[in-house]
């Protein structure tokens, strides 16, 4: 029961991700249309930003995790049961959720790299006590 309930969470994350991207592509093409100049590329911009998508990932990958290892202690306890590919593919399944996250964890490490590289952050007032009334 509980894991219908989770495959089915699953699926409907999945499909908001998905659709989150398909929109995230559609963005960059209009903006690539209204724009004259195409050197410039306009997600760098796009991506300085930690979305809900972003949030909507990690949790695909959690539940994603959940289900493979309820199904890895299955198999580890029944291997009879089951056919020695199975758990070869329950293995290369954690692997390639395992970098995926690996990968989100990157993208969120080069994102708060470029906004401390591009001066985006508000600046340090807490050295300066005496001119937190005044506008500079």
């Amino acid at each position: 029961m509980i894991n219908l309930f989770l495959a089915s969470l699953g699926t409907v994350l999945g499909l908001l991700a998905i659709g989150g991207l398909v929109y995230g592509i559609w963005l960059i093409a209009m903006h690539r249309r209204t724009t004259a100049d195409t050197s410039k590329m306009p997600f760098p911009s796009m991506l300085l930003r930690w979305t809900v998508l972003d949030y909507i990932i990690i949790v695909l990958f959690v539940l994603g995790l959940l289900l493979l290892f309820a199904d890895l202690t299955a198999v580890l306890r029944d291997r009879a049961s089951f056919s020695e590919w199975h758990l070869v593919y329950l293995v290369a399944g954690v692997i390639f959720s395992f970098m995926g996250m690996l990968m989100m964890v990157f993208r969120l490490f080069m994102l708060n790299n470029a906004i401390r590289s591009l001066g985006l952050l508000a600046p340090d007032h807490e050295r300066e006590p005496d001119n937190r009334d005044h506008a500079e």
